[in-house]
């Protein structure tokens, strides 16, 4: 919990107001950062010019700003947390931020944006694929004057809560069985939209209706979320699909369209096989493939993420491997939990120096994403190149 919210109430407020006023006038990248030296931030707050989530509602609407209810305090089954949560259109979380405010001195809710950018993501990811996301907006309906997500999307992004977001709040049994409370509430709420439960309701049953119903995250998003879900990472160890089930080595590079229209991409080739890296024969993949290998990696989210520009979407995509694998210390693997190989981030890490060395700092921009390891790598090989995976196999044996 923030530490305001332990002071005296008034006392509190005062000091949020105080805060949130001196941080509207902070430059953009310093916003937030004395909320973050005063205590961990629990959530956004609506700011306090407006201060209920009444208020927030109206100003969306008022400003044009589309956006859809995905939680509210009425919901047997909340999403994340039992209050107003939205979820805001990628390109007016500008003007929803300063509605919004990390200072504990109006309501509390919480907001989201299909590209899970900076104030509106979970941790440092979507809440949601964003597809998903963009289901519930584009679902939305105007109900009692607010946009409310289908009631049927609301259920399933609850139960998508349920199963990936919110494992320390889980009533569940080792076995992953939902516990009574909880399971009569979902139950309940299934019923009500006459959608059909298996039971026991379990972890494994509800993932299964997620599935049942387009609802289950890509394995990329799944391996992100195990990293803090236990039951997750469990599940993907059953397949196969976790890191440490392949040696390292194989690397898939996905070259951002930014980056070839500018010409960069034999300066990118180059500085992988200077890091270390053999590039392996792979076809390219046509327009259409391209397309849906966007759709799917990092969940379809190709932002501009930390950088000022975004490098668009995967315009190319290189295979290589390591003949030489560098394991990751605790100091990476703290910071990339899925990592096999600490020469992926140095190449990384080398083209982004060698893409922005004549750029000025306003047009930097991620020019390459790749696998984190040997597992994804191949993942990524049986799903492009299926035909090649023995050759490259063999390939990789003989080197």
């Amino acid at each position: 919990m923030h530490q305001l919210t332990t002071l005296p109430r008034p006392l509190g407020r005062f000091i949020a107001t105080f805060g949130h006023h001196i941080d509207r006038r902070l430059p953009g990248r310093h916003k937030g950062r004395i909320a973050r030296l005063l205590g961990p931030q629990s959530g956004r707050y609506v700011s306090p010019e407006l201060g209920t989530t009444a208020a927030l509602l109206s100003a969306f609407a008022e400003s044009g700003i589309r956006y859809a209810i995905i939680g509210s305090d009425d919901q047997a089954v909340p999403f994340l947390t039992p209050r107003l949560t939205v979820m805001v259109e990628d390109e007016q979380v500008k003007a929803a931020g300063q509605l919004i405010s990390p200072w504990p001195a109006g309501e509390p809710i919480q907001a989201f944006s299909p590209g899970g950018l900076p104030g509106f993501a979970f941790g440092d990811m979507p809440v949601l694929p964003t597809r998903l996301a963009r289901r519930l907006l584009d679902g939305a309906t105007l109900t009692d004057g607010l946009c409310v997500a289908n009631p049927v999307d609301r259920f399933m992004a609850s139960v998508f809560s349920i199963v990936y977001l919110r494992p320390s709040l889980i009533d569940a049994d080792t076995d992953g069985v939902i516990k009574r409370s909880l399971s009569e509430s979902i139950a309940s709420q299934a019923g009500e939209l006459d959608i059909q439960l298996s039971t026991p309701i379990t972890l494994g049953s509800l993932d299964a209706l997620l599935m049942a119903h387009d609802w289950e995250p890509p394995i990329d998003m799944q391996e992100r979320i195990g990293c803090w879900n236990p039951w997750v990472a469990d599940k993907l160890r059953r397949t196969g699909d976790w890191v440490g089930a392949e040696p390292a080595g194989l690397v898939v590079f996905y070259v951002r369209q930014k980056a070839i229209d500018e010409g960069k991409t034999e300066l990118i080739l180059n500085e992988l096989q200077r890091s270390g890296f053999r590039l392996l024969p792979a076809p390219s993949l046509t327009g259409a493939q391209l397309e849906a290998v966007g759709m799917e990696v990092r969940g379809g989210n190709w932002g501009r993420g930390p950088f000022p520009q975004s490098g668009g979407p995967p315009g190319a995509v290189v295979v290589a491997f390591d003949p030489n694998p560098i394991p990751p210390n605790q100091t990476e693997l703290k910071q990339f939990p899925l990592l096999d190989n600490s020469r992926i981030q140095q190449a990384k890490q080398s083209v982004r120096r060698a893409v922005h060395k004549d750029l000025p700092r306003a047009q930097h921009y991620n020019a390459m994403h790749s696998t984190d390891n040997a597992v994804q790598a191949w993942r990524a090989v049986r799903e492009y190149y299926s035909a090649q995976e023995g050759e490259l196999r063999a390939l990789i044996h003989d080197k």
